[in-house]
């Protein structure tokens, strides 16, 4: 699974504001593997996303490698994914322009009429099919809010609140647990001194050595 978290962060996209209300605040989901056999190989983790609708900070705590953030500004169309390395930290600059994998060519849904609340957001039901995933997913949209808060399923009508991820390892299921409304402080979406900012290559080749293999080449799935 975290393999497949690595790239996730590497693909988002920015929508139109037009029809959403502007959101600032914090959002944390639960992750983790919807198949309950596999759960005590791979612990439940969370994702935090603080945002003020403009920029926006995404903090994925995984078990193996420990913290990912992602800083990216919707506007501009920038993004930095922050790492930590035995050769030092690094702000890696991707680009979160939409992925042409990340469409409705990958998948399709049907809008129900029902809701339920989810973390107290009053959720409605989508039907989704997945290209990658077996059978149809049910999944919960806050009609409210933009997908672009998270970097996936950008053509949805809303906010999924609640979704699944197919990977290599497994179906990954998202749940949204806390919802908080404020101002964040700019300072969240900084980029701290110590972190050396590069591109995707120029990451790949301080942390490569020579003629050598990359681990993220090596192990980067499909992106979504």
């Amino acid at each position: 699974m975290y393999r497949f978290l690595i790239v996730l962060f590497l693909s988002s996209a920015a929508h139109s504001q037009e029809k959403w209300k502007p959101f600032c605040g914090k959002l944390v989901y639960t992750v983790q593997m919807a198949d309950t056999s596999l759960r005590r190989f791979y612990p439940s983790t969370q994702m935090s996303v603080i945002t003020n609708d403009t920029l926006i900070r995404i903090e994925n705590q995984t078990s193996f490698i420990g913290k990912q953030v992602m800083i990216k500004h919707l506007q501009l169309n920038k993004s930095y994914l922050l790492l930590e390395t035995p050769a030092g930290d690094f702000a890696v600059q991707t680009n979160h322009m939409k992925d042409p994998k990340d469409s409705l060519a990958q998948y399709t849904y049907t809008l129900k009429s029902k809701r339920k609340r989810i973390a107290g957001i009053r959720a409605k039901k989508l039907i989704v099919n997945h290209k990658k995933i077996d059978k149809p997913a049910v999944f919960w949209v806050d009609m409210t809010k933009r997908p672009a808060y998270i970097n996936t399923y950008t053509d949805l009508p809303g906010l999924p609140i609640h979704y699944y991820l197919p990977s290599e390892d497994g179906l990954i299921e998202y749940t949204l647990i806390q919802i908080e409304e404020y101002i964040p402080h700019k300072d969240a979406f900084g980029i701290p001194s110590s972190y050396k900012k590069v591109s995707f290559d120029e990451f790949l080749k301080t942390i490569l050595p020579e003629g050598g293999n990359s681990i993220i080449e090596d192990e980067q799935p499909e992106k979504h």
